[in-house]
């Protein structure tokens, strides 16, 4: 319970602290909050991986609580913002709909090439289905990850991120 957190708080070491802390907390931005800032009155610099809510629904804890941290979260999209093939789809995109892409429509891109690319080297005469042919399909370079249907599918890929004083970075 949330009352019980600045006690437990209290029995973290400041110093000498080796792992971090992790705060799997979905959806409860109160005690994410309050973990933090206690982490930070009480000067317990610790490394700090959080849920993918950290990135998209905590806007109540500000980006320099994060970035003292070097908060790392977990998300199933990150985007190097600088790749020049996202910064064409973007400027499409706010061209055509007057707003940014969101992450669904990053995701459909990616796959949608993925299956158009497929779909250019797919033929019948291979003797399977197109179902088929996705399970040994080759991967296809995309903005997100890459897209795999085969038994060594690679699309469960988790990305992380790291909150730090120059904005959000991915972690290869």
């Amino acid at each position: 319970a949330v009352d019980e957190i600045p006690d437990l708080v209290s029995l973290i070491p400041a110093e000498g602290f080796q792992s971090g802390i992790y705060l799997p907390l979905m959806g409860n931005e109160e005690a994410s909050s309050l973990i933090l800032n206690l982490l930070l009155q009480q000067g317990k610099q610790l490394p700090v991986l959080g849920s993918p809510h950290f990135r998209n629904n905590y806007s109540s804890i500000s980006l320099e609580t994060k970035s003292s941290f070097e908060l790392v979260f977990s998300t199933s999209y990150l985007i190097e913002s600088e790749d020049p093939g996202f910064q064409n789809l973007y400027q499409e995109y706010l061209s055509e709909y007057g707003f940014p892409p969101s992450e669904n429509v990053i995701q459909g891109y990616d796959m949608g090439t993925f299956l158009l690319n497929q779909m250019n080297v797919y033929s019948p005469s291979l003797g399977m289905s197109f179902s088929d042919f996705l399970r040994i399909a080759p991967s296809v370079n995309t903005l997100h990850i890459p897209f795999l249907f085969s038994a060594e599918q690679s699309n469960q890929v988790v990305n992380l991120g790291q909150y730090t004083d120059l904005g959000i970075i991915k972690i290869q």
